[in-house]
C-alpha cells in the first residue's frame, strides 16, 4: 500500500511539472495554483467552465452541442469524483496524511458538486428534446445525490413538473408540500 503511495504521488509531481508554465517564473511555484487554475484541464476550475460553457449552448438551444460536450464532460466529472474519492480514502489510511486526505475529500465534493451540476444540464437537454425517461434518470442521480440542496430541490421540481411525481397536498389545504 506504501508502494502505491509512493507511485501515485510521484505521478503526481510528474504530472503537475506539465503545467509550470502556466506560471510566470518570478512566482514561487504553488501547486494550488496549478490545481484551481482556469488553464489547467484537470482541474476544478476548468471544470466549471465547462460546465458554464454547456449551460450557455442550452440558452443559445444548441442541443446537440451542448449534448456532445456534455456527454464527454459528464464521464470526465465522473472519473474526477471516483479518484479523489478513492485518493481520499487511501489517505485517510496513513499515519500522517490525513490532511492531504483532507484535501482529497475536497476535491471529490467539488467534482460531485460539478458533477450534479452537469447532470442537471444532460436532464434539461434531455427535456428539451423530448427525452423524458433519460431526464428522469438525470434527476432521480442528483436527488440521491443532493437531496438538501438547491439543485437536489430543483431536481425534485423537475420530476414533478415532467409529470414523474407529484406534490402532496395538506388535506384541508391549498398548500403544497415539495
Amino acid at each position: 500500500m506504501l508502494k502505491k503511495i509512493v507511485i501515485m504521488f510521484s505521478l503526481i509531481s510528474i504530472a503537475s511539472s506539465f503545467y509550470s508554465p502556466v506560471f510566470s517564473e518570478n512566482k514561487a511555484y504553488d501547486v494550488n495554483n496549478v490545481v484551481f487554475s482556469p488553464a489547467n484541464p484537470l482541474g476544478v476550475k476548468y471544470a466549471e467552465s465547462r460546465v458554464n460553457e454547456v449551460a450557455q449552448l442550452i440558452n443559445e438551444n444548441k442541443l446537440l452541442d451542448a449534448r456532445k460536450k456534455l456527454v464527454s464532460l459528464l464521464e470526465w466529472l465522473e472519473d474526477c469524483t471516483k479518484y479523489h474519492t478513492s485518493l481520499y480514502q487511501t489517505l485517510r489510511e496513513v499515519d500522517g496524511a490525513l490532511a492531504q486526505a483532507d484535501v482529497e475529500k475536497d476535491l471529490a465534493l467539488k467534482f460531485a458538486v460539478l458533477r450534479d451540476q452537469a447532470k442537471y444540464k444532460m436532464g434539461l437537454v434531455n427535456l428539451k428534446e423530448n427525452k423524458k425517461t433519460l431526464a428522469v434518470d438525470n434527476f432521480v442521480n442528483i436527488v440521491r445525490s443532493q437531496p438538501k440542496t438547491d439543485l437536489g430541490f430543483k431536481a425534485y421540481e423537475q420530476l414533478q413538473n415532467m409529470g414523474f411525481t407529484y406534490k402532496v397536498k395538506l388535506q384541508g389545504s391549498q398548500q403544497e408540500i415539495n
